[in-house]
């Protein structure tokens, strides 16, 4: 596994955008989630055709804006990226083994405790790559083949 944390942000739509778009070079083949908290609530634009990455987005910062207007303080540079990927040798994973490393990911960086129901988001696009968004209190993991 090859993983590379990117600086923070603050535009979850945005990083999403780029997620389930065709990437840099085509390399974002099939992007949908693999892990996250509250799954079946959670709009999935790679597996639902009427979800929608703005929907996404509102869902992912829903924690932000409840923390803004609870503290009365913007929350800043509250998204965390952290693109891996498996190396060519590596063996086909499937959705449910990309999941585990989403979690134990969050874990190992201390943004979700080991077995927290409530493990943030992870976006699979499926063979060989996975990209771990964590949006202050959510976090979302996708796989893609490359």
């Amino acid at each position: 596994m090859i993983a590379a944390i990117k600086p923070a942000g603050t535009k979850t739509r945005g990083l999403l955008a780029y997620l389930y778009g065709p990437g840099w070079h085509d390399e974002h083949l099939d992007p949908h989630i693999v892990a996250g908290f509250a799954m079946l609530a959670m709009p999935d634009p790679g597996r639902d055709e009427n979800a929608t990455l703005t929907e996404l987005g509102r869902y992912l910062d829903e924690p932000v804006r409840l923390r803004n207007s609870e503290f009365g303080q913007p929350v800043t540079d509250h998204v965390w990226h952290c693109p891996v990927r498996a190396a060519p040798e590596d063996r086909y994973l499937s959705d449910a083994e990309w999941s585990e490393i989403a979690q134990r990911i969050v874990h190992a960086a201390g943004i979700a405790p080991e077995g927290d129901d409530l493990v943030p988001q992870s976006q699979l696009w499926g063979v060989s790559a996975l990209f771990v968004v964590a949006v202050a209190g959510t976090c979302l993991a996708e796989s893609s083949p490359v």
